[in-house]
């Protein structure tokens, strides 16, 4: 199989936030996906094809495609498809600084691209660096790379890129007085961690005390934790690939664990299919009304 890539059904679902379950029906229904036996490994894999056909289904489906639309159609079809949805097949950002970026990341120019993130930065505070333009950032290189137009080794060069500057920017930021002590977690199976870095970065600067725990954390754990370090509160990340039928009761779970005196919020793409979040719960799309509702709740404490 030569350089591709291949992963078992636990990749795949990280990769793709398709469970199990539902892809062992499509499997019966659409005759899609069908994994690969690999002798050397030992067991059935998934190629690095078939993970971009399901990334891109699992956008289309985003899109409001049903699967008897999208399941096992070829890449090429599904990249005309995702092109035709709003923002499909463009960069979903109206700042050309976010096009500049992406053609830079898209010819391999990392060292100018970091340079070009430098200048943008001297220009805001951390907060504002962050929700202005890496949010936006991020987001246009997912549709870039679902669009064909980055490599998948690209979009993983750009969140190294970005995870470095971010760690750099928490070492000049301090806690004010009377503001949130803050455990910060991706839970469990959820291994993407740049969506809990960028919030780290925005409440850290807003004034928040900032723990961090790394990724895929049990609830039991931060449970142990929230209370062992006096945490006021404890903030998920939930990426586009994590399983959106886990969501719901990892929160669930987490807040019967919890006592009721420590908040918890949710963000990232994961969470905004939640109409309704769970009693105790605070669930947001959006770092810049996290930081008002921190600046709020500070106001209460003081």
């Amino acid at each position: 199989m030569g350089n591709e890539r291949i992963i078992g059904a636990t990749g795949l679902e990280q990769e793709t936030g398709l469970g199990k379950d539902l892809l062992r029906k499509w499997r019966a229904r659409y005759g899609f996906p069908i994994p690969e036996y690999v002798r050397e490994q030992g067991g059935w894999l998934y190629t690095d094809q078939q993970i971009t056909q399901l990334r891109l289904i699992r956008r289309l489906l985003d899109g409001g495609f049903r699967p008897g639309q999208i399941v096992g159609a070829p890449t090429e079809h599904l990249t005309a498809l995702l092109a035709s949805l709003p923002c499909g097949g463009e960069i979903c950002c109206e700042r050309p600084v976010i096009e500049e970026l992406i053609e830079l990341l898209a010819s391999n120019a990392i060292e100018a691209l970091d340079e070009r993130l430098e200048r943008e930065r001297r220009k805001c505070s951390a907060r504002e660096f962050v929700i202005d333009l890496l949010a936006p950032l991020t987001t246009a290189v997912g549709d870039a790379w679902a669009a064909g137009k980055l490599a998948i080794y690209q979009e993983h060069l750009c969140s190294s890129l970005l995870m470095a500057r971010l760690n750099e920017e928490l070492r000049g930021l301090q806690a004010q007085p009377n503001y949130p002590r803050i455990i910060f977690a991706t839970p469990g199976e959820e291994t993407h961690v740049l969506g809990l870095l960028m919030a780290r970065v925005v409440l850290a600067d807003s004034g928040a005390e900032c723990l961090d725990l790394g990724a895929q954390v049990p609830a039991e754990e931060l449970n142990q934790a929230a209370q062992a370090c006096r945490a006021d509160m404890v903030a998920l990340s939930f990426s586009f690939a994590y399983p959106r039928r886990k969501v719901r009761p990892e929160l669930l779970r987490l807040r019967h664990l919890l006592p009721a005196s420590v908040a918890i919020w949710a963000g990232g793409k994961g969470v905004e299919a939640i109409r309704r979040p769970p009693a105790g719960v605070s669930l947001f799309s959006d770092l810049g009304r996290a930081a008002e509702m921190l600046h709020e709740l500070a106001g209460v404490r003081s």
